[in-house]
């Protein structure tokens, strides 16, 4: 069943994604991230006075962009960026009026499973599965119980599929990527 109400997925959450995907890629390279460098360091207001979140650039980016780091901190960040995306965008699904009618859906079953793994130490953590869980070509079973959810169960690049998929299927449909 297909339902076309208001989009999941809005213009302004995927330009924020994709605009953290496109900083951590910046970041990283040489000429981007010695020009950050030259900045000194970032403050992001505090409700609470004199207690900003200062972000020293030198030192932060010295460390990430060494060539013995730099991907494993580009794969770290990617993964921790995609558990909160999956989790702040689960919140927003269940939030949404349609939720109680396509909760049980195979692709819903899957994403519930996908976040709470995202919020348990990225491991699959069901003691059993009741209802199919689906999306695409990967399906959940039994047997994958203690997973990691990345790399083993989704790659970087497929959390957002996932919820343009949802999102296409049980709602407006959108199209964010080529």
């Amino acid at each position: 069943m297909t339902y076309t109400d208001a989009s999941l997925l809005t213009n302004s959450i995927m330009s924020s994604y994709v605009e953290l995907v496109v900083g951590i890629f910046a970041i990283r390279q040489n000429g981007i991230g010695n020009l950050f460098c030259s900045i000194g360091e970032l403050s992001v207001e505090s409700s609470f006075k004199h207690q900003h979140f200062i972000i020293g650039l030198q030192d932060f980016i010295s460390k990430i962009t060494t060539d013995e780091y730099k991907m494993l901190h580009m794969q770290t960040a990617f993964r921790q960026l995609n558990r909160m995306f999956i989790l702040s965008m689960w919140e927003i699904l269940v939030g949404h009026n349609r939720y109680n009618d396509i909760c049980n859906e195979e692709e819903i079953q899957f994403f519930r499973h996908i976040r709470n793994g995202c919020a348990h130490d990225n491991k699959l953590n069901f003691k059993q599965l009741e209802k199919t869980a689906k999306w695409r070509t990967v399906e959940l079973k039994s047997s994958d119980i203690a997973r990691s959810i990345f790399p083993d169960v989704l790659k970087d690049g497929d959390p957002i599929l996932l919820l343009i998929d949802i999102n296409n299927k049980y709602f407006t449909p959108i199209n964010f990527y080529k």
